[in-house]
């Protein structure tokens, strides 16, 4: 830029030299290409201070982003990573199973870090006292007062911030929120409240003071992540739903023969009126099958099993078996309290165990309900989200490896409800 300025003048000198030597032009115009060029000169000189001042804000921001990076808000891209964790490849997003494992027991938590799934910045304003009270429409109405412009403490944390549990949520339902307190943070506490339906732990509050919390507006969703990896592979296999439980051998044969459960390997044919001896655990594999089920369901009642109640009776099998729940128990007792799929208000209500008062939403939910009901007399969690309202007055009434004959009395009062279970199972 300089060399250009001095050109200029050069120039300048050598028109006036010419303009004087000569005496061909006319100095009128001369000074007009003078004054031309001084016009550009500033203009030239102008720019030249704008980049200065360019440069110097890009400065500035190198100098703030370093600062971050020292601090660790920022990962430098050109500082590798000698921890145990190794982006976000090594995080999995805590969900209810995850949280149920880390409240069985304080050692199963031990040296687990806790991560953000999004960097964010958590700005805490000091609440102003001269609220403004008015009386609207023959109501009082306190109006919040305007926060200040400065907040009384930020805090930034990024995607690397570690945390470790500080506690879970009330005790009636411990599982429903964790604690997160990060150390490098000046302890500050972040509370995660369960999403069922997303089946993850979302950001909800902040700890503000010692016991106070503020619930948080966040336009975006952060989850709880947890060092970690999972290696599950989800299999998918989609077919029929009267091929559900069985392999080709036995699909031949649906018409004439039944055979034991089993949804991989062949079993030997069996009688559908044959006496089966059934257990009597709560817990257990059970030994009828879906297509037993159906025909017997189907001559009690003397007429053929709706697509619906055709598919109740399979999600039947498939929650006993993700909960380890003797299906005959299951079954036995669901047929009993919807009088075969004739009780217009247990199939209405999807509660097809008899759960005292209950209504479910679908029949998916009524069906999972039922068997975590089985499953809290086993004095066992289940492994899905708790749908059973009642499952607390299960869970205090039973033990491990309690059995049919000690559950029976608690489940009904009626005199004759043992022996109409009784009669189901061994017709099954």
């Amino acid at each position: 830029m300089k060399k250009t300025a001095l050109i200029l003048v050069f120039l300048v000198c050598f028109i006036n030299y010419q303009g004087f030597a000569g005496g061909t032009r006319d100095v009128s115009e001369i000074k007009k290409g003078v004054k031309k060029l001084e016009d550009e000169v500033k203009d030239i000189n102008g720019k030249i201070t704008k980049i200065e001042g360019d440069v110097k804000g890009v400065d500035g921001r190198i100098i703030k982003l370093d600062e971050k990076v020292r601090s660790g808000v920022v990962k430098d891209p050109d500082t590798k990573d000698n921890t145990s964790n190794q982006g976000n490849s090594d995080r999995i997003p805590v969900d209810r199973k995850i949280a149920n494992f880390l409240l069985e027991d304080d050692k199963n938590s031990s040296g687990l870090k806790f991560y953000l799934s999004e960097a964010i910045v958590v700005k805490i304003y000091e609440a102003k006292e001269n609220a403004e009270i008015q009386n609207i429409n023959n109501k009082i109405v306190i109006n919040n007062p305007q926060s200040p412009d400065t907040p009384k403490s930020t805090t930034e944390f990024s995607k690397d911030s570690e945390g470790v549990i500080n506690g879970f949520g009330p005790a009636n339902d411990r599982g429903r929120q964790i604690k997160i307190r990060f150390p490098d943070k000046g302890d500050r506490t972040l509370i995660f409240t369960r999403n069922a339906q997303k089946d993850n732990y979302e950001l909800t509050e902040v700890e503000v003071l010692d016991d106070k919390t503020r619930r948080v507006d966040s336009i975006v969703t952060i989850q709880l992540m947890v060092s970690g990896t999972n290696d599950r592979k989800t299999e998918l296999k989609v077919m029929p739903i009267e091929y559900a439980y069985m392999n080709n051998q036995q699909a031949d044969n649906i018409n004439n023969n039944f055979s034991y459960y089993n949804a991989s390997t062949p079993q030997p044919k069996v009688n559908p009126n044959r006496a089966v001896n059934t257990s009597r655990s709560v817990m257990g594999t059970g030994s009828t099958n879906p297509q037993r089920v159906i025909a017997y369901a189907a001559r009690k009642r003397n007429s053929a099993l709706s697509n619906t109640e055709i598919v109740i009776i399979n999600e039947y099998f498939n929650e006993a078996r993700y909960e380890g729940v003797n299906v005959d128990l299951a079954i036995a007792q669901m047929l009993y309290a919807t009088d075969y799929f004739r009780n217009r208000e247990r199939m209405a209500t999807c509660n097809y165990g008899g759960l005292s008062g209950a209504s479910f939403q679908n029949w998916t939910i009524g069906v999972r309900a039922h068997i975590q009901h089985l499953k809290a007399y086993g004095r066992q969690r289940p492994n899905r989200e708790l749908v059973d309202p009642r499952f607390s007055f299960a869970w205090d009434r039973g033990s491990p490896g309690i059995t049919f004959d000690q559950v029976y009395p608690i489940w009904s009062q009626k005199p004759n409800y043992r022996q109409n279970i009784e009669e189901i199972l061994r017709n099954l």
